[in-house]
């Protein structure tokens, strides 16, 4: 019902998703522009180590994704399905081409795991660009974001209404006062945000969709 009412009031919706509600996302399909598939692993074990499962431990598995992405593209032929796929220390080893080859995104953006809580899971500037380096022949539609190009270049809101950032090189936030206490113009000014950063992802658009 959000979405709809958003795409009424003439917004172009963007949603990103972890695959695990398939009927909810061909339901939705004809109303978005962009769908991202969040997808760090192939890998049964590796999901539950990560936590890429829900409450009672059920995972989306490869099969399910393949069918889904299908499903997605008749429903909405003018879809753009993405990849996001987070780097991190359990999964920084594998190898997704098979995935990648099957589902045929339109975008694929790999992020290495920036540590926000807990550097439990961390991996190196180095094995992120093995990871990378080893899905090279998917170039065209890779998107690679090392820890420096995300921190304070998203615009985020947290439940409470606030603008946050990450802090650079410490596992915490920067909050700003309530939007709708201060107005976004003054909530916005209290944290930092890096504009070059931001147009270097979204200013531009390249093939069928924006990274």
């Amino acid at each position: 019902d959000s979405i709809r009412m958003a795409r009424n009031a003439g917004l172009r919706i963007g949603l990103i998703s972890n695959g695990s509600r398939p009927d909810v996302l061909t339901d939705i399909a004809g109303d978005l522009e962009i769908l991202g598939i969040s997808i760090d692993s192939i890998s049964a074990s590796t999901n539950s180590k990560i936590g890429r499962t829900d409450n009672r431990g059920r995972q989306t598995g490869p099969d399910t994704l393949r069918s889904l992405f299908a499903e997605l593209r008749r429903l909405n032929p003018d879809l753009v399905l993405k990849i996001n796929t987070v780097v991190n220390f359990e999964n920084v080893s594998e190898d997704l081409s098979p995935l990648v080859s099957a589902t045929r995104p339109d975008k694929w953006k790999i992020m290495r795991m920036l540590p926000s809580t807990t550097d439990d899971l961390a991996t190196s500037s180095e094995a992120f660009a093995a990871f990378v380096e080893r899905h090279r022949r998917f170039d065209k539609i890779i998107t690679a974001e090392d820890n420096d190009n995300m921190v304070q270049s998203y615009l985020m809101i947290d439940p409470l209404g606030r603008f946050f950032q990450n802090k650079p090189a410490e596992q915490e936030y920067i909050y700003s006062p309530p939007i709708h206490a201060a107005g976004a113009e003054a909530a916005f000014r209290a944290i930092p945000f890096d504009l070059a950063k931001f147009l270097r992802r979204y200013g531009q658009q390249t093939g069928k969709g924006c990274k």
